[in-house]
C-alpha cells in the first residue's frame, strides 16, 4: 500500500515443521528518480514486537523459527536526504 511517503506491503505464511527453522525474506522498493535514498523497516509479525530499521538493505533473515503463523512487514521509505559520516 502507499500512501504518498511510504509503501508497506505484507507476507503471510505458515511455518509447519516441528523443529525450528531459520528463513531469508529478499524484497525491494523502487525509485526511479533517487533508488539510493530508498529506506526499509521490516517486522515479523508472531515474532518481532517492534519494526526494525533494516536501513538500505533488502533482505531479512530470521532464525529458529518455532511452528506457527507469522506475517511479513516491509516498509519501503524514500528519504529527502542522508546523512554522510
Amino acid at each position: 500500500m502507499w500512501d504518498g511517503r511510504r509503501w508497506t506491503r505484507t507476507v503471510a505464511f505458515t511455518i509447519t515443521n516441528r523443529e525450528r527453522v531459520g528463513c531469508t525474506i529478499r524484497y525491494t522498493g523502487l525509485s526511479f528518480s533517487a533508488p539510493e535514498r530508498v529506506r526499509f523497516h521490516v517486522k515479523l509479525d508472531g515474532h518481532d514486537a517492534d519494526w526494525q530499521e533494516a536501513g538500505d538493505r533488502r533482505v531479512a533473515s530470521f532464525y529458529d523459527l518455532p511452528p506457527g503463523d507469522y506475517v511479513f512487514r516491509v516498509r519501503a521509505a524514500l528519504v529527502l536526504a542522508i546523512e554522510e559520516d
